[in-house]
């Protein structure tokens, strides 16, 4: 019944093969998720979770699914050129996408495709992160890559978010500096241009500690309040 699977899948998906690692996976697991959560003290909070869909919900991405009106189109195709503009996925028809995880703190994990012409036969162009404002991030060239990065990030929620520039929030970084602190160690090693830039243009404020306790000097022009005598009255 898989193998039924997997041919209706690569007749559905419009010549989108499967890639031969993940074909493989499918054909000893129909799916999996893995999910896991930390009790502090009798309250128990998610914070990992890695999840590849079955073979039957590997569906293709479209913009009406996303709530994106008809006829809008978010993103152009940008071919690899001398300018140094590099290809990203959009959503026209050299380009489909197939979603391999959706997950509500970080977005949509992909399978992308293209092709040179429309109607052409589509190559695989990696896994890519579809983020909450709909913004395409490349992650990996190949499936084992993506699940290979899983299990180094541990699963933590947001865990694709630190292979992009836009970072991890408050929140999930905090997880990771509990549970893969030299993961964080290795961005801090290596920043990104970006990071170099804000460091530069924003210097670091300077606070001298040994001020903040001093008390306020007295204003001698003030005349001094006259201290109440205690008046008895016969």
């Amino acid at each position: 019944p898989l193998g039924r699977k997997l041919h209706v899948l690569n007749l559905q998906s419009n010549g989108c093969s499967l890639p031969e690692d993940l074909a493989q996976f499918y054909q000893a697991y129909d799916g999996a998720t893995m999910e896991w959560s930390y009790d502090c003290n009798g309250d128990v909070t998610k914070v990992a979770r890695i999840n590849i869909n079955p073979v039957t919900q590997l569906c293709q991405v479209r913009l009406s699914g996303l709530g994106v009106p008809p006829g809008q189109n978010l993103e152009d195709d940008l071919l690899d050129s001398e300018d140094g503009e590099t290809w990203r996925p959009s959503f026209s028809r050299t380009c489909k996408a197939f979603c391999l995880d959706k997950c509500s703190a970080c977005g949509s994990t992909c399978l992308v495709y293209s092709c040179i012409v429309p109607e052409g036969p589509f190559f695989h162009r990696g896994v890519w992160l579809l983020d909450l404002a709909l913004n395409w991030h490349f992650l990996c060239d190949s499936f084992s890559d993506y699940m290979r990065l899983a299990l180094v990030h541990l699963g933590l929620l947001q865990w694709p978010y630190a292979l992009t520039n836009l970072g991890l929030g408050p929140k999930y970084e905090k997880w990771f500096h509990l549970f893969v602190p030299k993961r964080l160690q290795v961005d801090m090693e290596n920043p990104t241009e970006a990071e170099e830039e804000l460091s530069v243009a924003v210097p670091s404020a300077t606070v001298d500690v040994s001020k903040l306790w001093q008390t306020k000097p007295k204003d001698k022009s003030r005349p001094a309040k006259q201290s109440r005598k205690n008046i008895h009255r016969p």
